[in-house]
């Protein structure tokens, strides 16, 4: 389980949550399922989770295991 601090990376998420890195992007980039905030270092941007964005993430997870689709976890997961 990831330790509890104020930020998590996307590798370490991936991880919790048990999908792969490309999965967690495209969930982020493409369907938007949580917004993780963007911090810069130098030239590049590393994605920052907060402790809800990983709850909601293993809860979309655990809804396709049972097998919801995609959106409708999405949607249940956070609440609408």
């Amino acid at each position: 389980m990831v330790k509890e601090k104020a930020f998590y990376g996307s590798v370490a998420v991936a991880m919790e949550v048990g999908i792969s890195l490309r999965q967690l992007y495209y969930w982020v980039e493409v369907l938007h399922v949580v917004r993780p905030a963007n911090h810069p270092h130098g030239a590049r941007i590393f994605r920052r989770f907060t402790a809800r964005d990983v709850t909601t993430l293993r809860t979309v997870k655990r809804l396709l295991e049972r097998g919801y689709t995609l959106r409708a976890s999405i949607r249940l997961a956070n609440g609408r």
